[in-house]
């Protein structure tokens, strides 16, 4: 297994953390209501908006995860995919993982 460090130091190296959970903001009106009747849903104060909104929590099927694939431009946007990046629980496994792919 590679060393943190070595990896880190690789040209080019991107590592991204999933967040466990991902949050959308809905306006509250009479058509959006029925939302409401959704699991993980709730209506909020917005004070940015000074509104009422609806905002659902849902669960990342790859939340907690790290994903690792490289960018060899100085570009400041980074696509990842899941088919070409290294998956992993932690930094050198999804490195690892990358490394099979791209072989």
């Amino acid at each position: 297994m590679t060393a943190i460090n070595d990896i880190l130091s690789t040209e080019g190296i991107v590592i991204r953390l999933i967040p466990k959970e991902s949050t959308g903001m809905y306006n509250y009106n009479e058509h959006n209501k029925i939302l409401l009747h959704k699991p993980n849903t709730q209506l909020v104060w917005c004070p940015n908006r000074e509104r009422e909104m609806i905002r659902e929590t849902r669960q990342n099927s790859f939340g907690g995860k790290y994903l690792v694939t490289k960018a060899n431009n100085q570009d400041g946007l980074v696509r990842f995919n899941f088919k070409t990046c290294g998956v992993g629980d932690t930094i050198e496994e999804a490195y690892e993982n990358y490394l099979n792919i791209v072989k």
